[in-house]
């Protein structure tokens, strides 16, 4: 092996699972869910030659979806020469992991390749490892790449002019702005966050030490002893790594931060000479206010620290300082001819000669040093024809990306997962204004990325067109053009495509004899937009591409060259084809805009999106947008000339007054009679019938020549504008759903072909003329009107079939006597043999009842009412009322699948209690986040109503557990019992076992039945009401202002005994301050007496008061509230029903036993509230 070996430490062997630049908070999710024990790898295969040695780690199925490490296999790095780095042995891995030519040496278990001269060993070993994280970091403490002030000064001599405070020593020098306001932090509320820091490795610990003492060193940093925000444990800080918690506590600023495609158009195009300037840790030069520092807290090692600077990372830090060094900058006075352009920490500098941006670029730094700042001497770019900004390459010429940028994107991996697709998009994005047709190229991955159920970590599926774009896009970067800078002094020519439903654009200026692209636009296409004509979709593409270039065209003059007639389709042609929201955005950009000229254009070349020399096949717009925008070619507005056939249609849609329901018809109708008319199903609309209504009258004129009158703004629409459009776009809306009616359309779309000649044109409804139209018009109204009013016919059921007469008689036999007499008695009478009534109906005899009950109940269980109304459309019949009522009855299916109401009841009281707090109720109630505290525990008594709330961060035992230990029982001693609703936080083990130890009888209400708490559900809502009204007053959070209402609601007298909380426990009125003072002026020598009365008039209040207070309580019910009984059957309300086809009551179950207000029930092992019970008949016995 050769000497310059670098071999890893047995301390810092480790194996690589996952890389990621920032944070991936939901792979660490994934990650920390093991814990921190300790894991199983197995060791597979050893690969060595004179250079590179590592091991291949294979993972088990838990292990296997957290390695997610693109090109490169698992593996432990061993060996590597000095001048590689470890990043390269995990693709050597993956590529001898492939390979299959291994032939065996002279040692059995040593195998080699001879291609790419690598031995290998099968090992089949396991070892423990144990998770953790390592934050990497390039920042070293020297700054090795900055220049020596001796050597700059040999070229450029200038610089002795600057001073030498302007220049970092180190990465870690800042300075400090002139005049910058310190920055102040506005919170949205009293609530201040905390996040625990991620554990991080010794190595990542020592790595961050030095970035730490650089800055505790230049007062960045400030040990912390004394927080404002006050937590738990006095010891306990607020330790924030993250400040995306610390974002989303504060007030924003609007965003106020220059447009990085745009901000280099601001540099003038006769410029010919640039110098950039990198301000050095820009956002450490403003400083923070003291009061706000606290922001920033953070704990390091053992002690707590503070930035007094502003933070990168912080939502307001660009705004902040973008503000500040405009600021900082507009007392710099420069030349006629030169220019300056920021963008956060980056400034640069261009003018026209070398001698006046070598004389303005001296005068910016002098400034910068005189108001603070810090610059970076090895990034400064002084006095050049060509500079790097913004990851462009600016000169004279133009503008053009930079190779790095480039060399970056070239050397990306096929991404895995969908938020590596993304993050590739993303960065070729910023590129799209060198990039032709980009959105077509990037609309397979954008496609690849929209799958159902993907996840930002999920995987992929690669299509052929997505491995395409990939490729495509990536080689478009290789070959991206110098784009000129835009001259506000010069017009603009801008070329227009439209293709496969998306935008494409490129801006130009004049250049010498030619015209120069200054930037490509690509954009989607809305779905609206992208379902019109050819025609119409290169209407939206232009006014989508003039928008997209405002912002460096400006107001200089545009001319936007289409191959399509724009002008003419949007000014002289009719625009019912477009929305009228749509013509008018398009209309407003294109043609009202003074700046913008829209001409027609040859057609476009598809790769430079510049016009061909040829005019290609010539097309008429209007003509091919009214052809593909009607049904038929031939198909017109306007009346035909001798028409066989004249019919006029309307369709008719009100409210039926006596039943509710609607009445919806259409008609067709001549000049003297109805063709065509009838009745449509009550769900339908007006429209609806409209359209029904010419589709019958297209049927009605097959083959024939016909012009058909309608009143119906929205069917002429539909017939001549919309509809043919609508289908092109498979009758889909913007958002993906089907249009109104757009069966009917569709058939009315192909009714119009049947006619041999057809004209659809409008007229006007309702006007009382007398013309032929009018008169027409009239009679079809009024036809449809009629039509409505017949109702549709139904499908007919058993009940309707006619019985034969001579079955009836047989059955008429066995009627009783006394049924007869009833019928005589009703006016019914015999002739065949038959009786029937008045009506006509033949009467039904009680023996038919079950019979007739169980066919016209049927399989989905009509109700009473239902069955009823079937029978006697057909019978006449005494007694069937009750009848259907008790059959409705026994049927379980109904019993516990109808709505229904349980027993009703009167409320019941709790037993009396003795004295204060020997009964408590609790619950929990819900709240916006406080000061980390959501919940609000609620504690009330049952004697005096006296209330305690215990704001908590979670609803948990632990949370009550931890009120009733360290402030209820210690403050108002043991209660006898405590009860509470069914909720997790109170029925669990560790409470009981509370309850047993302290002997509290912990009870629970009756499940789903709050007024069993009706004390404390009562304050809950008075608490929340009071807490609202208090937090809009003082704009404090609600666990600041609970103090201050819990003390109104205690001393507030009740109305049922007259009496406060406060009163029935302390045996005196409260002083609220209200009242006057009373009481003799005080006196030292009458303490003893004092006390010693005050305690013989306390003992008697507190008697007189506790009558008072047992005298106001309700009392308990002495006897049962219901009349339900052991033994009798109940079906139970379920709430807990989560589907619509599952039953509303389950049961029948049988009753064991009961108490004044609940019942205890077979299978059940809770007490269930009567109230949630309905009595159903014993179900019968069934035979195995």
């Amino acid at each position: 092996m050769s000497d310059k070996l670098e071999f890893m430490s047995a301390q810092s062997i480790h194996c690589t699972a996952n890389v990621h630049v920032g944070r991936d908070e939901q792979y660490e999710e994934r990650w920390f869910k093991g814990g921190s024990k300790n894991e199983t790898l197995h060791l597979g295969t050893l690969f060595w030659n004179n250079e590179f040695c590592a091991c291949s780690v294979g993972l088990n199925e838990q292990q296997t979806g957290l390695y997610e490490v693109a090109d490169a296999a698992l593996h432990i790095s061993l060996v590597k020469p000095q001048t590689a780095t470890w990043q390269a042995l995990g693709p050597w891995v993956k590529r001898l992991v492939r390979r299959s030519d291994w032939t065996v040496t002279e040692q059995p278990e040593v195998w080699y390749c001879s291609a790419v001269k690598v031995f290998k060993r099968n090992l089949n070993l396991t070892s423990s490892f144990s998770r953790s994280t390592s934050l990497s970091s390039q920042i070293d403490e020297p700054d090795t790449t900055v220049k020596s002030v001796q050597e700059l000064l040999k070229l450029y001599p200038k610089l002795t002019e600057v001073p030498q405070t302007l220049w970092a020593k180190t990465k870690y020098d800042v300075g400090l702005i002139k005049n910058a306001e310190p920055v102040v932090i506005t919170p949205k509320s009293s609530f201040r966050p905390r996040k625990a820091q991620y554990p991080l490795k010794p190595e990542a610990l020592e790595g961050i030490k030095p970035v730490f003492h650089s800055l505790l060193k230049a007062g960045i940093i400030v040990p912390c002893n004394d927080s404002p925000v006050r937590t738990p444990q006095p010891d306990d800080w607020r330790f924030v790594q993250d400040l995306q918690a610390v974002n989303a506590a504060v007030v924003q600023r609007a965003p106020d931060v220059p447009n990085p495609y745009t901000i280099l158009s601001q540099i003038p195009s006769n410029c010919k000479w640039f110098s950039v300037v990198d301000l050095a840790n820009a956002f450490f030069s403003i400083p923070v206010h003291k009061d706000s520092q606290f922001w920033f807290a953070f704990k390091f090692g053992d002690r707590c620290f503070t930035f007094t600077r502003l933070c990168q990372g912080f939502c307001d830090a660009p705004t902040i300082f973008n503000q500040t060094l405009k600021n900082s900058l507009d007392s710099l006075v420069l030349s006629q001819n030169s220019a300056i352009c920021c963008y956060v920490d980056d400034i640069i500098l261009a003018s026209t000669t070398q001698q006046q941006c070598e004389a303005d670029t001296i005068k910016l730094l002098q400034h910068l040093a005189a108001e603070g700042h810090k610059a970076s001497l090895s990034k400064l770019q002084f006095v050049k024809q060509s500079v790097r900004f913004l990851g462009h390459d600016i000169s004279a010429e133009g503008k053009q990306l930079s190779v790095d940028r480039i060399s970056v994107i070239q050397s990306l991996p096929k991404p895995v997962t969908k938020k590596q697709v993304m993050s590739f998009m993303g960065m070729c994005s910023y590129c799209r204004t060198f990039i032709p047709n980009y959105s077509l190229l990037e609309a397979p991955l954008r496609e690849m990325t929209l799958s159902p159920g993907l996840t930002a970590s999920s995987k992929v599926n690669w299509t052929p067109e997505a491995e395409r774009a990939f490729v495509e896009i990536k080689l478009a970067l290789q070959t991206t053009p110098v784009l000129g800078l835009p001259d506000p002094t010069k017009p603009f020519v801008q070329a227009v495509d439209e293709r496969q439903g998306c935008m494409l654009s490129v801006l130009m200026q004049a250049h010498g004899d030619r015209l120069k692209p200054v930037a490509y636009f690509s954009a989607k296409l809305d779905p609206v937009a992208a379902g019109l004509p050819p025609c119409l979709r290169a209407v939206a593409a232009a006014e989508k591409a003039a928008t997209a270039s405002r912002d460096l065209v400006g107001y200089s003059p545009l001319t936007l060259l289409v191959p399509h007639a724009v002008t003419h389709l949007l000014s002289q042609h009719k625009t019912s084809h477009l929305s009228t929201q749509h013509w008018l955005k398009y209309n407003t950009v294109l043609l009202e805009m003074p700046n913008i000229t829209v001409k027609r254009c040859s057609p476009l070349n598809p790769a430079s999106l510049l016009p061909l020399d040829t005019d290609g096949e010539p097309h008429n717009c209007v003509a091919l947008t009214n052809e593909l925008c009607t049904p038929r070619p031939d198909l017109k507005d306007t009346p035909l000339h001798n028409p066989q056939l004249l019919l006029y249609v309307d369709g008719s849609a009100s409210r039926d007054p006596e039943t509710g329901r609607n009445r919806v018809g259409f008609a067709v109708v001549t000049d003297s009679e109805t063709v065509v008319s009838g009745a449509l199903p009550s769900n339908l609309s007006a429209q609806a019938a409209e359209l029904k209504a010419v589709i019958e009258a297209c049927k009605y004129a097959t083959g024939k020549s016909v012009v058909i009158f309608s009143d119906s703004r929205y069917v002429f629409g539909v017939v001549h504008d919309y509809g043919a459009i609508w289908k092109q776009r498979n009758f889909l809306t913007s958002s993906g759903a089907h249009i109104a009616h757009h069966k009917l359309v569709s058939e009315l779309l192909d009714a119009i072909l049947l006619p041999a000649e057809i004209a659809v044109c409008k007229c006007e409804a309702h006007t009382k003329k007398t013309d032929s139209i009018s008169l027409g018009n009239a009679r079809a109204d009024a036809a449809a009107k009629r039509a409505a009013c017949n109702t549709v016919c139904s499908l007919p059921s058993l009940l309707c079939v006619k019985t034969p007469f001579l079955q009836v008689s047989e059955m008429q036999k066995r009627s009783s006597p006394s049924e007869r007499a009833e019928w005589k008695k009703a006016g019914c009478t015999v002739k065949d043999g038959v009786w029937t009534c008045p009506g006509g109906r033949p009467c039904l005899p009680n023996c038919m009842f079950p019979y007739f009950a169980k066919l016209s109940h049927g399989q989905d269980h009509v109700s009473k009412g239902g069955m009823i109304a079937q029978v006697t459309k057909h019978w006449f019949m005494k007694g069937f009322s009750n009848y259907s009522q008790n059959f409705c009855k026994q049927c379980m299916i109904c019993a516990t699948h109808n709505v229904g109401r349980g027993l009703k009841m009167e409320q019941a009281a709790h037993p009396l209690p003795n004295g204060p707090f020997e009964h408590l109720q609790m619950d929990f109630i819900e709240l916006t986040p406080s000061e980390g505290k959501k919940y609000c525990l609620v504690c009330v008594d049952m004697f005096s109503k006296y209330v305690n709330a215990y704001p908590t961060a979670k609803q948990d035992s632990a949370a009550v557990a931890k009120a009733l230990l360290r402030d209820l029982i210690p403050r108002w001693g043991i209660s006898q019992k405590i009860s509470s609703d069914n909720g997790t936080p109170f029925v669990s083990t560790a409470l009981k076992q509370i309850g047993q130890y302290l002997g509290i009888d912990m009870r629970q209400h009756c499940a789903y039945h709050p007024a069993s708490g009706g004390a404390v559900e009562r304050e809950n809502g008075t608490l929340k009401n009071k807490l609202s009204k208090c937090c809009a007053k003082t704009g404090l959070g609600w666990t600041k202002v609970l103090p201050i209402v819990l003390m109104q609601m205690r001393m507030r007298e009740r109305p049922k005994n007259q009496l406060s909380p406060f009163e029935i426990l302390f045996g005196r009125p409260p002083r609220t301050g209200i009242g006057p003072i009373r009481g003799p002026v005080p006196d030292a020598a009458g303490c003893d007496d004092l006390m010693l009365s005050y305690c013989k008039n306390l003992s008697s209040a507190l008697i007189s008061v506790h009558q008072q207070v047992k005298a106001a309580l309700p009392q308990p019910a002495g006897e049962p509230l219901h009349d339900l009984e052991p033994g009798k059957w109940v079906v139970v309300k379920d709430f807990r029903r989560n589907r619509w086809n599952k039953p509303r009551w389950t049961g029948p179950v049988q009753i064991l036993l009961t108490t004044q207000t609940a019942v205890k029930v077979e299978g059940r092992a809770t007490w269930i509230h009567a109230s949630h019970c309905r009595r159903v008949p014993e179900p019968e016995e069934t035979n195995p």
